[in-house]
């Protein structure tokens, strides 16, 4: 039984570099986090200037739904292995907030985005919009993966328009909108059970991994302890459902039924589905822990694996 736990020991020691390069690699989301565009009251984009905006401190994260539209190269044996690409939005429609995860009232979070007009009338919108993320199908069961790094073509940002919620205008939203931040496609994002050969399988999910790109300059995410939070601090997650828009309509093959039509690309001579996808889900900030922070913990946990070991041999005497 000691020789036992000395293997253990020891395995704990050993084990803490991998632990650090882990943490380090991967993003920790916030559960208390807060977003502030107080800044952009009296910006003016066009001929729209903008008021009423506010904050939400303590927050979980923000509820989101929308659409999307994916379009599936079909080689001869269907889409697997074949490239795809995806545009479409999602609606910030809600929030939870800490530490309760209570969801905040409609009142409270029509006060964040703002009325659009002189006289009151209706809220801003805030929504995540992507134009032609492409990615591969990667299995059979309905497994996708989005590119990144410079094989990502395709474009991702969070707008702020008067016009209110996206409602499928993707692509051609108002002039007067305004970027509040751009995004980066990072590794790990993709989908299960998005289904081949056109559209999504009911139980399907889709993540996106995100680097803040750019942030306005006068919009502030802080931490719980109030630090203001910078593109090389910030991390986004994004999770949602993926089901097809109308499941009795859902795509069977190349020929497609309803809202799913087969389609040839002329340039590629692939023909196509295009599948209208819904979602909805969350979306979470998230950072990477300072260095500091984890040589702390590994100070911590050395400090421990020595201490039972002294424990051990003053037994043994």
């Amino acid at each position: 039984m000691r020789n036992q736990k000395r293997f253990l020991s020891a395995g704990l020691l050993v084990a803490l570099p991998l632990m650090a390069s882990q943490a380090i690699a991967a993003p920790i989301p916030f559960t208390d986090w807060s977003i502030d565009l107080t800044g952009l009251n009296t910006t003016t984009v066009g001929a729209t200037t903008y008021g009423g905006l506010g904050a939400i401190d303590t927050l979980n994260d923000i509820t989101v739904a929308g659409q999307s539209t994916v379009i599936q190269n079909l080689g001869s044996t269907g889409s697997l292995g074949e490239s795809f690409s995806e545009s479409g939005y999602l609606n910030w429609i809600g929030a939870k907030v800490f530490p309760t995860n209570a969801s905040l009232s409609p009142a409270a979070f029509g006060a964040f985005l703002g009325t659009n007009d002189a006289a009151g009338n209706g809220f801003n919108g805030i929504y995540f919009e992507w134009i032609d993320l492409t990615g591969v199908v990667t299995s059979a069961a309905g497994d996708i993966s989005f590119d990144t790094g410079v094989a990502q073509t395709g474009s991702l940002s969070l707008y702020l328009d008067l016009d209110g919620m996206n409602l499928g205008l993707v692509g051609t939203g108002v002039g007067e909108r305004l970027e509040l931040a751009s995004y980066d496609i990072l590794p790990i994002s993709g989908g299960s059970d998005i289904g081949i050969d056109g559209g999504a399988f009911p139980s399907g999910t889709v993540g996106l991994t995100l680097a803040f790109a750019s942030i306005h300059s006068d919009v502030i995410f802080r931490d719980s302890s109030d630090n203001i939070l910078d593109t090389g601090d910030l991390f986004q997650f994004i999770d949602v459902d993926a089901t097809i828009a109308d499941p009795a309509l859902f795509c069977t093959g190349a020929n497609g039924t309803g809202d799913c039509n087969a389609n040839v690309n002329p340039a590629t001579a692939l023909s196509f589905i295009a599948s209208p996808i819904q979602h909805e889900g969350s979306t979470v900030i998230a950072h990477v822990p300072e260095p500091s922070a984890l040589m702390l913990l590994a100070g911590s946990l050395v400090s421990l694996g020595g201490a039972a070991n002294r424990k051990r041999k003053s037994k043994s005497i």
